[in-house]
């Protein structure tokens, strides 16, 4: 009698634990993204490449599916490139650089969900940089973050001179496989 009721005992708590695993399992998200934001360098940008890093936000919009449910509603993105990797403002080189996406307002909204991406841009060429993507877990994307207002005057005689610190940009990331993050 007492091995029944520990066995049916054990089941319980494996059903238990398996019905945690699956409600806390990764986000996932299939469909694009659109924002504006502000990308800011650990060391002024100049004409010289030097190993540097970067940090940025953008907010705009998603249109896709959240964890298999429609959404088309509001997103952003911050990016933690802090990689000490090659970097001017011609040219640089980014790998598995850690991102977090918050669909919703407001990333410390209790309704707010987040997804772990990982963006590798090889190079970028003066206002573009190529993007590809992966979830934390999984799925594959593209994209690509531009500089807006980079060629403007002022931009160009920071580069030449003392450096810039930061710059509007556009991102853009459309999923190719569903990403889990």
């Amino acid at each position: 009698m007492r091995t029944r009721l520990l066995i049916a005992a054990l089941a319980v708590i494996a059903m238990t634990l398996g019905a945690g695993a699956t409600g806390a399992s990764a986000t996932t998200f299939d469909g694009s993204c659109q924002m504006d934001g502000l990308i800011s360098y650990q060391r002024p940008y100049t004409l010289i490449p030097w190993n540097n890093g970067y940090t940025a936000h953008a907010e705009g919009t998603c249109k896709g599916t959240v964890n298999g449910k429609p959404y088309d509603g509001p997103a952003g993105v911050d990016v933690e490139g802090r990689m000490g990797k090659p970097m001017a403002c011609e040219v640089g080189i980014g790998t598995n650089v850690p991102a977090t996406v918050y669909y919703g307002t407001d990333p410390k909204d209790v309704n707010a969900t987040l997804m772990d991406i990982y963006l590798t841009h090889d190079a970028h060429v003066a206002t573009e940089f190529p993007i590809h993507y992966y979830g934390a877990y999984g799925g594959q994307g593209a994209g690509e973050m531009t500089f807006r207002d980079h060629a403007d005057q002022e931009t160009l005689e920071g580069c030449a001179g003392s450096g810039i610190t930061e710059l509007p940009m556009s991102f853009f990331i459309q999923t190719i496989v569903p990403i889990y993050g």
